[in-house]
């Protein structure tokens, strides 16, 4: 916090105990700093569980990484419905400070999931009502050059998305990977960029024909995963090429 100096009158008594004005001395006072972060914002009341890496926990879907492509951490990693919320969002609960990165399963009812190491501490986490607060995101935040406001569509490799010659491959050859693969216009961002949208890292790496100008398309599993993204406009942070 930043200090101020300013100049205060101090009060002398005199030899009658009366209180005097006496010589003008200077002392700190605490101001607010102007950059002091943001409270966060309160969201309501949700339904939390709590999951760990196991199979009983992830099913067939077990995985050493997270949906956004991170490996997760208990008291950082909290799972959401990405239909609610939005990869790297921070939210506190109960007192503990989370970032989405991962999403719930769809077979769950829950709007979040909070990541520990241990099935036990899972189990002994349970499900709760919770009060969920939204920390709201600032630039300052941002490490790469804030390249525009893009407008943000999802895909997946289905025929609807791509067409029947879709294949496997991006155009660079990569395997696409949900969390990480970005499709964009190469005469804006070059291919294998590096890019921060939504406080999420992706990797240029293929390309569309829809895909002109200030416009992304984020790479998901599934086709419902893509419909329910739906179109939204973020700002957009060049990291590196």
């Amino acid at each position: 916090m930043q200090s101020a100096a300013e100049t205060v009158p101090v009060l002398e008594e005199d030899a009658d105990g009366l209180k005097t004005e006496g010589p003008v001395i200077y002392i700190e006072l605490d101001k607010p700093s102007a950059s002091a972060a943001k409270e966060p914002e309160y969201m309501g009341v949700f339904t939390v569980s709590a999951y760990c890496g196991c199979s009983q926990c992830l099913g067939e879907n077990r995985r050493k990484l997270t949906y956004s492509g991170t490996s997760p951490k208990a008291g950082y990693t909290i799972a959401a419905d990405l239909s609610e919320f939005d990869l790297g969002e921070k939210l506190a609960i109960e007192g503990n400070n989370y970032v989405v990165e991962d999403k719930t399963a769809d077979n769950r009812s829950e709007s979040l999931s909070i990541y520990f190491d241990s099935h036990k501490e899972a189990l002994s986490f349970g499900i709760r009502e919770v009060e969920v607060y939204r920390f709201p995101r600032e630039e300052s935040e941002h490490e790469g050059e804030y390249i525009g406001e893009f407008l943000l569509t999802g895909y997946c490799s289905c025929n609807i998305c791509c067409g029947e010659d879709n294949g496997d491959m991006t155009y660079t050859g990569a395997e696409p990977r949900a969390g990480r693969t970005v499709a964009a216009d190469p005469d804006i961002i070059p291919l294998g960029s590096e890019i921060e949208v939504g406080g999420c890292i992706y990797i240029v790496e293929d390309t569309g024909k829809e895909i002109k100008g200030n416009r992304l398309d984020i790479y998901f599993d599934t086709h419902d995963e893509a419909v329910v993204y739906g179109r939204r406009q973020e700002p957009v942070y060049l990291l590196g090429q």
